[in-house]
């Protein structure tokens, strides 16, 4: 297993135009390197998806979550590049096409929208790149791996059948990952300040949990069961209120602020889940937590080093 080397990230600057950024070695992850202009990129695009402002406060949050995803999206590649697997010109194509088509606008708009917000239309690729790669993968290496037995199928429709009163939970989480005590302890207190500021205006956890990439287990802003949280999640679940913001929880992935959006009773329903539909809904469960465990596994065997900025 190779070392793992992390040093804390410093980004306390203001964003500049990435026609300005340079092209200094911001992180390592194995053999690849990602740049400042990377970074500076990539920080555009979550600023632009949240609707925040790129003030020093909003960077200092923010920036955490963007360097860890572009790690991932480095691992990602690697396993893809190991695996022989190849991403043609024109899926990328497709991706983007798609991506303009969402947002109903032309192609030709869609990249003015992306020089307007000061986004590389190269860093955009990238990423489509990394995700369509690992898509790949996940077909090629890990979904053969998955089987469902009857006795799973016959369990997950028992336990479809005993939902109706239960409750389930809609949650708004802003969640950090941290690399290492002394992160821990500096990401807290940057939760602390942030937890100060939203009692003056709630409308700033939202824009900044849309910001952060979300790298849990379980979905954001879904209806769940309180089981499908970590212990320490539930524990708080349980005795909040709807709309209440939550101090910040420590869980085995990382620091949390969660919101309890709202709270309902399952209704008694005449759908009725098949045994296909049991077989399916259990196979991408597995799939998604096999492949979520193998990126967390790449990361742990690494070489991974973010400079000091």
């Amino acid at each position: 297993m190779k070392k793992i080397l992390f040093c804390i990230i410093v980004c306390f600057m203001l964003i500049k135009p990435v026609q300005s950024a340079n092209t200094a070695i911001l992180a390592t992850v194995n053999d690849d390197i990602i740049t400042s202009y990377d970074f500076y990129n990539r920080m555009n695009m979550a600023f632009a998806n949240a609707g925040l402002d790129p003030t020093q406060e909003n960077i200092q949050r923010v920036s955490s979550g963007v360097i860890q995803e572009l790690i991932y999206e480095k691992l990602q590649l690697q396993s893809a590049n190991e695996a022989g697997i190849i991403v043609t010109e024109e899926e990328v194509n497709n991706a983007l096409l798609s991506m303009a088509k969402q947002n109903q606008v032309s192609f030709d708009t869609f990249k003015e929208q992306l020089e307007i917000n000061q986004i590389d239309i190269s860093t955009l690729k990238d990423q489509i790149i990394s995700k369509i790669s690992w898509n790949k993968y996940i077909a090629r290496k890990i979904t053969p791996q998955v089987n469902v037995s009857d006795e799973e199928i016959d369990e997950f429709i028992k336990q479809f059948n005993e939902q109706t009163g239960k409750k389930e939970y809609l949650v708004d989480e802003v969640f950090y990952e941290y690399l290492d005590d002394e992160d821990k302890a500096s990401l807290t207190e940057l939760l602390k300040s942030f937890l100060e500021e939203i009692t003056e205006d709630s409308n700033k956890f939202a824009e900044l949990s849309s910001a952060i990439p979300f790298n849990k287990d379980y979905p954001n802003k879904k209806w769940l069961s309180v089981e499908n949280y970590p212990k320490e999640i539930q524990d708080k679940l349980m005795v909040m209120q709807t709309n209440q913001i939550s101090d910040v929880i420590e869980t085995e992935d990382g620091l949390s602020i969660i919101k309890l959006v709202d709270v309902r009773t399952v209704a008694l329903s005449d759908e009725k889940i098949t045994k296909e539909q049991a077989k399916y809904r259990l196979t991408m469960e597995k799939i998604d937590i096999l492949a979520k465990r193998q990126l967390r596994d790449l990361k742990d065997s690494s070489f991974i080093e973010i400079k000091q900025n």
